[in-house]
């Protein structure tokens, strides 16, 4: 039987931690696991891997917003978690009126450090950019780009197609994964696991019956997302950023 989990919490007594799973088929399988083999997490494991120094860390803002002159305009989508949905919806419209003031210089967007959240809200400013007049697409990636991030370039270079260039490395997870799901208390033990529940297929376009139907209508065959532009960078403090942005700008350019 496969089961596919993230990490588990233990016992912090006794010698072994016996958890208890079923699969879609229903069956059900005992494991148990000897304490002393278990690794200690950190006191403040991060919730996202967003790849900061600071496992707390939050975005101040949703979208940052900068414009280089001839060089192009820069767009920053830190994440698209927003439990409330006020905040991200109003911050993608300020995006959205931006790109459809007559943008025709090249349009760089900054999702490095953005784990997911829902891309639905973001729909809007794919829509602008699609329609846009801009000249050139640059989307920066890096292995913290999780879920709904990578959908958001997945639906943009299905869209754009070579106008998208994509520079940065690769990503954390691929164009075919599990998505949504909660967290479950186990009974016996105490420990929280985080599951996912819906299939999301953005390398082929498919879906099945797990998928939402808000996502699947709008999956749509990627096929691939090739970096055109292997660059590592760290999204640091704000002077950093700037350079690396112009740096960017100025090679897609040339």
């Amino acid at each position: 039987m496969a089961v596919r989990f993230g990490p588990f919490g233990f016992l912090s007594y006794g010698k072994a931690t016996e958890y208890r799973v079923q699969d879609e088929n229903g069956q059900i399988a005992n494991l148990k696991l000897a304490n002393e083999l278990t690794v200690p997490g950190s006191i403040l494991y991060p919730r996202n891997e967003h790849g900061k120094a600071d496992p707390a860390w939050e975005p101040k803002t949703f979208v940052e917003i900068q414009d280089w002159q001839e060089l192009g305009l820069s767009i920053v989508l830190p994440s698209f978690f927003d439990p409330n949905e006020s905040a991200l919806p109003k911050a993608i419209s300020a995006a959205v009126e931006r790109v459809c003031a007559g943008l025709t210089k090249t349009l760089l967007i900054d999702v490095r450090g953005n784990t997911g959240g829902d891309f639905c809200l973001a729909m809007p400013l794919i829509d602008a950019i699609s329609q846009s007049a801009s000249s050139q697409v640059v989307v920066i990636v890096d292995k913290f780009t999780f879920s709904a991030a990578i959908v958001f370039v997945a639906i943009l270079k299905h869209r754009l197609g070579k106008r998208l260039k994509l520079v940065g490395e690769e990503m954390g997870d691929g164009l075919t994964f599990y998505a949504e799901g909660g967290l479950l208390e186990l009974t016996a033990s105490g420990a929280v696991v985080r599951y996912s529940s819906a299939f999301h297929d953005w390398k082929n376009g498919t879906s099945d019956e797990t998928t939402p139907p808000e996502i699947a209508r709008q999956i749509v065959p990627a096929e691939a997302l090739s970096l055109d532009l292997e660059w590592i960078a760290w999204p640091t403090a704000v002077d950093a950023n700037v350079a690396f942005y112009q740096q960017v700008l100025k090679r897609v350019s040339d």
